[in-house]
């Protein structure tokens, strides 16, 4: 809009009489061709040159405009495949079930992409349970299969450790070194403006910071599957995720599990893992990103998943410039 402004000055400047034809007295003296929101601060602009311009916008054809809404897909899935997910729910999750499961669930791709659209969480984790098993091996498989026409943009370890060197000062106290270089990464990106209302007890700063990504609890019994369950306790108790729960003493190694609306991922004591099942669920879940997430999902999926050709974001752009740099530098030496 700032160039229909320009427009409006440069027709006075050629037509110095024009200036009689201002709205008000107070108002610019180019305000009959272009004003700002009609000298109201808020509300659509006005002026004849935004007038002639947004009845044309009105008129063009869908094909002819540069940005389009996407339009949904028809979806049309058969009994069949309704009785056939009902089949796979029932399955236990045990390794001699794996590939039934797998098989199952690329068969019954439309019914998720159904469900998706209906945008209920919870009705997908019914519908395909197994989502939440085999160390999410499931939802790497789904996103491949909703994901049909993306190519691999890169790799996620190479991208967590470039963010190592990002900033060589933050999280010295965390000992797994992929997710250091996600919260590098996320540093980087900055979150300036964002209210934080999370609430942790005796927290450091950094911990504090970390929480959006990654929250550790301590591990305190040996027993079989307690972890898991003190992570189901976790979210439970308190309002998080989706996120990363770590079991293990703050700032160590430990098993993964991804937690959201008090269901769990187990992923195992693999932290790439973790922060790959993190961010697909997003897409196959169909999950909102946090908003302190948004910034490094975009760097992933630019230079990682690939299905995004750029963000809207003017710090991951400025460091998908620096990481892309880094890796053509390294490869010329």
């Amino acid at each position: 809009f700032g160039n229909y402004q320009e427009v409006a000055i440069q027709i006075l400047e050629e037509f110095p009489h024009l200036e009689k034809t201002r709205i008000s007295e107070k108002a610019p003296k180019e305000s009959y061709f272009f004003w700002h929101n009609g000298g109201l601060g808020k509300g659509p602009h006005t002026g004849l040159i935004e007038t002639r311009v947004s009845n044309i916008r009105k008129d063009l054809l869908p094909e002819d405009r540069l940005f389009r809404r996407t339009k949904k897909d028809i979806i049309i899935v058969e009994d069949e495949c309704v009785r056939h997910a009902a089949h796979l729910a029932a399955l236990i999750p045990t390794a001699a079930n794996a590939r039934q499961i797998a098989e199952g669930m690329a068969q019954t791709n439309d019914l998720l992409k159904l469900l998706l659209q209906k945008n209920n969480i919870q009705d997908i984790i019914e519908t395909f349970p197994h989502l939440l098993s085999y160390e999410g091996e499931m939802i790497i498989q789904a996103f491949d299969r909703i994901q049909a026409n993306i190519y691999v943009a890169g790799d996620l370890k190479t991208l967590l450790r470039v963010g190592l060197l990002f900033d060589t000062t933050s999280w010295n106290m965390v000992e797994d070194d992929f997710v250091r270089g996600a919260l590098r990464l996320m540093k980087k990106l900055s979150n300036k403006g964002i209210k934080r209302t999370i609430i942790m007890e005796n927290a450091s700063m950094e911990e504090i910071t970390a929480a959006p990504l990654i929250r550790w609890t301590k591990y305190t019994q040996t027993d079989i599957g307690f972890d898991e369950k003190l992570a189901v306790k976790q979210s439970s108790a308190t309002v998080v995720g989706p996120l990363i729960i770590c079991v293990a003493d703050r700032y160590k190694q430990g098993n993964m599990y991804v937690v959201f609306n008090q269901n769990v991922i187990p992923c195992g004591d693999s932290s790439t893992r973790a922060i790959e099942i993190l961010f697909k669920s997003f897409a196959v879940l169909g999950l909102k990103v946090p908003m302190l997430l948004r910034k490094l999902n975009d760097m992933i999926s630019v230079n990682v998943w690939g299905t995004k050709h750029y963000s809207k974001c003017k710090s991951v752009t400025e460091l998908t410039l620096r990481y892309k740099e880094f890796l053509n530098n390294s490869t010329v030496e």
